[in-house]
C-alpha cells in the first residue's frame, strides 16, 4: 500500500470525517463544505488499492499505481469479488450477490454515481402514518419508530445515502428516549429523514437544520432556552453551542487537495 493511500484510508475513520472536505462558499464568509457524494468517489481509488494490496505510486506525476494494474486517473473496477464485497462493507448497510455484481460491471465510481443518482424511498414520517402509527392512542409511546428505522436501512434500495444517515446519526446523536413531549417516533423519525435529506448536501446547511429541529431541540435544551439578562441574572444554556462547535472541529478539520487528505489543525 502506498503511503498516499495510507494517509487517505487513515482520514478515512469514521467515514463521515473524511468524507466532509473544505472549500469555500463564494456567496458567503463562513467556510462551505462540499457534499459527502463527491469525496466519496475520490477515495474510491484508494479503496481499491486497498484491497488489492496497493503497490506503488508516483503522486507528483500522478502515474498509474503498479502492482493493481488499476490506472487512478480512471474508474476502477475490482477484479475479485472478494474486493468488491470489501469496497460493498464500507459503502453500504450490507453485500449482497447482486451489489458485487453491480460494482465489478460498473466499477467504483460508476457504482456510487449509480446510487447518488437513486431517489430516496418512502420517508419514515410517511411510514408511520400509512401504518396507523398517528392514532391517539400512540401518541406518549414510542411504537413503531424501531422498525420505520430498520426498515429504510435493511431494504432501501438507495443504500450508500442510508449508510452516510446512519453515520450522521452517530456524530449527531439524538436518543428517543431524550426527545420530551408527545409524539416521540414522529420527532425521531423527522429527524433521521433530516439527516438522510442532507447526505450527500452541503454540511454548514445540515448543521444550521439539524441545530433547530424539533429532536435535537428537545435532546439538547435547545427548547425553551432563555436569552442572558444582565438585570435577572439568567444565563442562556450553552450546551447546543458547544456541541456546534464540537461538530465543527471533529468534521471540517479536513482538507483535500488533489489526491491527498490532510487533517487541519491540532
Amino acid at each position: 500500500m502506498t503511503i498516499e493511500t495510507q494517509e487517505m484510508l487513515a482520514a478515512a475513520v469514521p467515514e463521515v470525517k473524511a468524507e466532509a472536505r473544505l472549500s469555500t462558499d463564494s456567496d458567503s464568509s463562513f467556510p462551505a463544505y462540499s457534499s459527502v457524494a463527491s469525496a466519496s468517489a475520490a477515495l474510491a481509488t484508494a479503496l481499491l488499492a486497498s484491497a488489492c494490496g496497493g503497490g506503488s505510486s508516483d503522486s507528483a506525476s500522478g502515474g498509474a499505481s503498479s502492482g493493481t494494474g488499476v490506472d487512478s486517473g480512471q474508474n476502477a473496477v475490482p477484479a475479485t469479488s472478494e474486493q468488491a464485497s470489501r469496497f460493498l462493507a464500507q459503502a453500504s448497510m450490507g453485500t449482497t450477490s447482486e451489489q458485487i455484481a453491480q460494482v465489478k460491471s460498473r466499477g467504483f465510481e460508476g457504482w456510487l454515481e449509480a446510487q447518488f443518482s437513486t431517489p430516496s424511498t418512502l420517508s419514515r414520517w410517511d411510514w408511520l402514518i400509512s401504518k396507523g402509527f398517528n392514532a391517539p392512542a400512540n401518541r406518549y409511546s414510542q411504537q413503531g419508530f424501531d422498525a420505520c428505522v430498520w426498515r429504510k436501512l435493511l431494504s432501501s434500495p438507495d443504500t450508500l445515502r442510508q449508510r452516510v444517515t446512519l453515520a450522521l446519526s452517530e456524530l449527531m446523536v439524538v436518543g428517543i428516549d431524550g426527545i420530551s413531549g408527545g409524539w416521540t417516533p414522529f420527532a425521531g423519525a423527522a429527524y433521521l429523514d433530516l439527516l438522510e435529506a442532507n447526505a450527500f448536501g452541503n454540511f454548514r446547511t445540515l448543521l444550521e437544520q439539524v441545530s433547530t429541529s424539533t429532536a435535537m431541540g428537545t435532546y439538547l435544551t435547545f427548547r425553551g432556552n432563555v436569552k442572558y439578562n444582565a438585570t435577572t441574572g439568567a444565563i442562556w444554556h450553552a450546551k447546543t453551542a458547544r456541541w456546534q462547535a464540537e461538530r465543527d472541529l471533529c468534521v471540517g478539520r479536513y482538507h483535500r487537495t488533489g489526491a491527498r487528505v490532510h487533517r487541519l489543525g491540532f
